[in-house]
C-alpha cells in the first residue's frame, strides 16, 4: 500500500514537471514573439535562411 502510494505521488510529479515544462516553454514563445513584434527582428537573419543578397 505504502509502496503504491509513493508510485502515484512519483508519477503526479512528472506530470506536474512536464506541465511546468510546457508553461516555460510558452512563456519563452510569447517573449520572442514580442521582441519580433516590438524591435521588429529578422528571424531570417539568425537562421540564415536568407540567401538572396
Amino acid at each position: 500500500m505504502e509502496k503504491k502510494k509513493n508510485n502515484n505521488i512519483e508519477f503526479n510529479f512528472s506530470w506536474f514537471a512536464i506541465i511546468i515544462a510546457i508553461i516555460i516553454m510558452a512563456f519563452v514563445t510569447t517573449v520572442l514573439i514580442f521582441l519580433y513584434l516590438k524591435y521588429d527582428i529578422n528571424i531570417l537573419d539568425f537562421t540564415g535562411l536568407h540567401q538572396n543578397l
